[in-house]
């Protein structure tokens, strides 16, 4: 099977998409901090990136739409969103600011990586992210898989978490909430290749938003 190059390197955008979420939810924090009570900012903040990516969640409460979890895409949903409102939450709201205009990115980023390790689920009606397939063009068979690794995959998702350490002075424990969240990706890609070998758009939507709550709680309780 062959992609229109276009459209494979669509995926390389993906973390800076992730800006636009990540901007909103951060100014609603910074503004709404000190007139409304956390839980409720924080809930705001939430989900709008949800908001943006509703056709993705969607899916995982649909009974029959997400082949690949089923049930468990349901559970782990409904638990990671108030753990992440729950989070952010507890964090000053400067902090919240920087580590939610960071951590969508950076999980986006990350998340992205399993597009990389696993096959993708083909015969889902709701596959539409691009796997690794090779492109035959013009300048011949084409590994897609050199886009998702390349620079500017990398600048986008990483470029807001350089900021947020700046604005703390480099203060934050980086090497945990660096590392942290990639293996939290890992033992995904574990998961997710003992039971299915295999991915759809929804499974990496997922993915994304327990990297980030494994950014979130680094942020917040190791600081």
């Amino acid at each position: 099977m062959s992609l229109p190059l276009y459209k494979i390197r669509k995926m390389e955008y993906w973390p800076l998409a992730g800006w636009i979420p990540a901007s909103l939810s951060a100014l609603s924090v910074f503004f709404l901090g000190g007139s409304l009570p956390p839980l409720v900012v924080a809930a705001i903040a939430v989900l709008i990136p949800l908001a943006v990516g509703r056709l993705q969640y969607e899916r995982l409460f649909i009974a029959g739409s997400e082949q690949l979890l089923g049930s468990y895409g349901r559970y782990l949903i409904t638990l990671t969103v108030p753990l992440q409102v729950l989070v952010i939450a507890s964090m000053p709201t400067r902090i919240a600011v920087l580590a939610l205009f960071a951590g969508i990115p950076f999980s986006r980023m990350i998340a992205g990586q399993l597009v990389l390790m696993l096959r993708p689920d083909t015969a889902s009606r709701y596959f539409t992210l691009y796997p690794s397939f090779q492109f035959a063009g013009r300048e011949g068979k084409i590994n897609a898989r050199v886009y998702l690794i390349g620079a500017l995959y990398f600048a986008f998702g990483i470029l807001p978490l350089v900021f947020m350490l700046w604005q703390t002075d480099w203060q934050l424990r980086w090497d945990i909430i660096i590392f942290g969240p990639c293996l939290v990706m890992y033992f995904l890609y574990l998961a997710l290749f003992r039971r299915h070998q295999g991915y759809n758009d929804a499974v990496i939507a997922l993915a994304s938003q327990l990297i980030l709550l494994s950014f979130l709680a680094a942020v917040a309780f190791l600081r």
